[in-house]
């Protein structure tokens, strides 16, 4: 327990000096972000794709290794 509050106060600690240690001029130093693309829906198109076919593969590889483990250990072939 009190390795657990220590390592609680040591952690806020540094995170406090962190903190601390960065200044509103560095802020102002750092870039602005840059302005988001303005083109077609096309990659959102592709990545929600992507994300379906991963899911689905996942999913089939996830359900054949479960059919092949309670296979193995009723004994029965494979």
């Amino acid at each position: 327990m009190i390795k657990t509050v220590r390592l609680g106060l040591v952690s806020a600690a540094v995170s406090a000096f962190i903190l601390a240690a960065q200044s509103t001029a560095s802020a102002a130093t750092v870039p602005p972000l840059p302005a988001t693309p303005s083109f077609s829906g096309i990659p959102v198109v592709g990545a929600l794709l992507d994300s379906l076919v991963g899911i689905a593969t996942g999913t089939y590889y996830g359900a054949a290794d479960a059919t092949f483990a309670v296979l193995n250990t009723l004994g029965l072939p494979i």
